[in-house]
């Protein structure tokens, strides 16, 4: 994808600095000055159906990235090859009925996945990416000890060097975690929690 380009610096005015696709995405050719998406035409649905990556859930949603002053990188989870057949349909105006003019579905044999992905907030590069077997919606946390943590629908919860990307560590807690992992402070000791499943893991230096 192409996008508006502009000069890289450091906005203290709320201005638009640059914007740049970190996923796939067939819906819009690029940015406008502003920041505003360009639409692509023939994109918007039809009766028939039309392929749109991504799919409804975005290539990343509700699930919190995170900035880190230490490497300067911006981090979030991201969903890749989550396409979907966006469709019309005719209104439902029965009275006490749900009022729907559309909807999607998904793409059969298609397995989508999760990745995080550490970008460079004023260019959008993609400076590296750590791969998961399917998505994720758990938030990401980075610490000023250079380190990242988030955690995976598996259970898998992990801890990432947050300048490289490289795996440094792992645990297995046996339930979903969609939560964001939280770090704090007792008797001077550092620790991290996260919720996975009806638990709460917490784990300390």
């Amino acid at each position: 994808m192409t996008t508006a380009r502009i000069r890289p610096s450091i906005s203290t005015n709320g201005q638009f600095v640059a914007g740049q696709a970190f996923g796939k995405q067939t819906w819009a050719k690029g940015l406008d000055a502003n920041g505003h998406p360009v639409e692509l035409p023939n994109m918007r649905p039809t009766v028939e159906g039309v392929l749109v990556f991504p799919g409804l859930e975005g290539i990343v949603n509700w699930p919190s990235p995170s900035y880190s002053p230490q490497t300067k990188l911006f981090y979030v989870q991201a969903k890749e090859d989550q396409g979907q057949v966006f469709y019309k349909l005719k209104p439902n105006e029965e009275p006490g009925e749900n009022y729907e003019g559309g909807g999607t579905r998904n793409l059969l044999g298609a397995e989508p996945y999760g990745v995080v992905k550490a970008i460079e907030p004023t260019t959008g590069k993609v400076v590296w990416e750590f791969r998961e077997t399917t998505s994720s919606n758990s938030a990401v946390l980075t610490t000023a000890s250079g380190l990242l943590f988030s955690g995976t629908r598996e259970g898998q919860f992990f801890a990432l060097d947050a300048k490289s990307g490289a795996p440094l560590w792992r645990f297995t807690t046996g339930g979903q975690i969609h939560g964001g992992p939280v770090t704090f402070l007792v008797d001077g000791k550092q620790h991290v929690a996260v919720a996975a499943g009806s638990g709460l893991f917490v784990f300390a230096q």
